[in-house]
C-alpha cells in the first residue's frame, strides 16, 4: 500500500539556513539559471537624478536602452519619457557607444528615474 500526499499548497522558509538553489529552482518549476559566455543573466540597475537642464548620467554595461520618468515631489512616477535626437522636455538621449544619458529639460519634475538592465 502506498500513500501519495498532495498538497495544495506549499511554504519555502529559508530563516538561519543556507539556500540550495538547485532546490529553490525545483520548487519554482523552472529549474536554476546559470550564467555562461552564451546566455547571460541581467540584473535591474535603477539611479536616480536631480533634474537639471542639460544634466547627464554615465551608465555602465547597459543592456538594451534605459528608461527614463520623471520623480514628482512626493517620489510617485510621473511620464515615461522617450528617446529622441536632442534632449527636449519630452524625450531623452541615450548614447550607446558612451553610456550617457542626456536627461530631459527640467520641468515638472524635481528628480528622474533611470531605469536599465545591465
Amino acid at each position: 500500500m502506498k500513500r501519495f500526499w498532495r498538497a495544495k499548497t506549499g511554504e519555502f522558509t529559508a530563516t538561519n539556513a543556507f539556500i540550495n538553489l538547485n532546490i529553490l529552482g525545483e520548487e519554482a518549476g523552472s529549474g536554476k539559471m546559470e550564467a555562461n559566455a552564451t546566455r547571460k543573466i541581467t540584473a535591474p540597475g535603477i539611479i536616480v537624478a536631480k533634474a537639471s537642464n542639460g544634466a547627464t548620467v554615465t551608465l555602465a554595461n547597459v543592456t538594451g536602452t534605459p528608461k527614463v520618468y520623471g520623480m514628482e515631489t512626493n517620489g510617485t512616477l510621473g511620464t515615461e519619457f522617450q528617446t529622441g535626437g536632442t534632449a527636449t522636455a519630452t524625450t531623452f538621449v541615450y548614447d550607446d557607444q558612451t553610456g550617457v544619458v542626456t536627461l530631459p529639460l527640467s520641468g515638472d519634475y524635481v528628480q528622474y528615474l533611470i531605469r536599465y538592465d545591465r
